[in-house]
């Protein structure tokens, strides 16, 4: 399935904490897009998602985003960290 190109809404986002961490926008996005196979798993279920990946500069990432009607994505979470990290937040509580 194609991908429509969002607008990404960074209202909820702390963008000075975000750079930072060296993490930029640009990143978000491509990590987004790169994770296109899951892209209709989040459009059957409630909208919500989250990823967890590598960016193309070989940071781990994690965030969580709601897809909203108008073509756009809000993201409401972003995380650098360590992979161990990762998994205890989404999956080990």
């Amino acid at each position: 399935m194609d991908i429509p190109q969002f607008h990404f809404d960074y209202s909820f986002l702390n963008l000075d904490d975000l750079r930072s961490q060296c993490i930029t926008t640009d990143e978000i996005q491509q990590l987004f897009y790169d994770m296109k196979s899951r892209y209709d798993d989040f459009m059957s279920t409630d909208g919500f998602g989250y990823i967890i990946g590598y960016t193309s500069k070989n940071k781990f990432i994690s965030f969580t985003f709601e897809l909203l009607g108008d073509d756009s994505i809000r993201l409401t979470q972003v995380y650098l960290s360590y992979e161990q990290e990762i998994l205890n937040r989404y999956f080990f509580r």
